[in-house]
């Protein structure tokens, strides 16, 4: 009898020991999970205005499960450090939970606006003023599963944030022989005629479109900096995707007017690279390129005084 009770004992100690080892994780428990976030930007990693992600930068996320229990809209993550691993602005106890084991499909855009847990809807602006590139620098990621036991969501490789808006970038550099000088060419006043400057981006599928209203017949004066490579100027240009049969460019240089056409397509997505060259007899504009963004090369104009 006394040995029967100790193999009984013996046994029950076993099994307390064995349930004590295997300590059940979240997902497998009741406890919430919440979820992670990272996100890279398609292409060359970089914004529009040519920087990455920055300090501060904030995407709103919403997701949704088949059955509708874990179902967030709008919810604001930042990246502190600029290495696109964002957290949530409240911190992760009012973040995004799953509330089941279902999986749930997350979208994002850029950069965030609105109310937080309500939808941000369609915005509209401008982008008359350059300066202020950073806000209408629309991304957008969607498609992107994640559940209790994958709970680290990111927007990268093919769902990473892809441009929606669509960028002109014109290098205008001295022709040697041209007798202008590269303080000339610098102090010069750049304008784009054609352009429809108003639009909206649907922060639910990230479609950026032009206002269907007519381009504006005014020129559009541009900024300019210094390029990289000696005696240019460079214009860079984020604009919403819009249909021109062809754009004027014009430049001013020692109250001199000096006119050339272009014809981008201003797709979504795509950034587009002319080389105009200065000259007496007008301007020469060559390479019309989309890079990635997208790249291609356009051919040459001259442009006439």
């Amino acid at each position: 009898m006394r040995t029967t009770k100790y193999i009984y004992f013996a046994a029950a100690a076993l099994m307390l020991a064995s349930c004590s080892s295997e300590e059940p994780n979240a997902a497998q428990s009741g406890e919430l999970v919440a979820a992670s976030f990272s996100a890279d930007i398609a292409g060359v990693k970089s914004r529009a205005y040519d920087t990455s992600w920055e300090q501060g930068d904030r995407i709103g996320i919403s997701c949704t499960s088949a059955n509708g229990k874990t179902e967030y809209a709008n919810m604001a993550y930042e990246t502190a450090a600029a290495d696109g691993i964002f957290a949530h602005v409240g911190g992760k106890p009012t973040g995004i939970f799953f509330q089941d084991m279902e999986d749930v499909t997350f979208s994002a855009y850029y950069p965030f606006s609105g109310t937080e847990g309500t939808a941000a809807g369609v915005l509209s602006g401008s982008t008359a003023d350059q300066s202020k590139q950073r806000e209408f620098d629309y991304l957008f990621a969607e498609d992107v599963v994640g559940s209790r036991t994958n709970s680290a969501i990111s927007f990268t490789g093919a769902n990473a944030f892809n441009h929606c808006m669509t960028r002109l970038v014109i290098t205008v550099k001295v022709d040697p022989d041209a007798g202008f000088t590269p303080a000339e060419v610098a102090d010069g006043a750049f304008a784009l005629q054609g352009l429809q400057l108003n639009g909206t981006f649907d922060t639910a599928t990230g479609k950026a479109e032009a206002s269907d209203e007519a381009a504006d017949a005014d020129y559009w004066t541009i900024p300019a900096v210094a390029g990289t490579a000696a005696d240019t100027m460079v214009s860079s240009v984020i604009l919403y995707p819009q249909s021109v049969s062809e754009l004027k460019y014009r430049v001013i240089i020692d109250n001199e007017e000096y006119f050339a056409t272009i014809t981008p397509a201003l797709a979504a997505g795509t950034s587009y690279s002319y080389t105009v060259t200065v000259k007496k007899q007008g301007l020469e504009v060559t390479s019309a390129t989309i890079n990635d963004w997208t790249s291609q090369d356009g051919g040459s104009v001259d442009a006439e005084m």
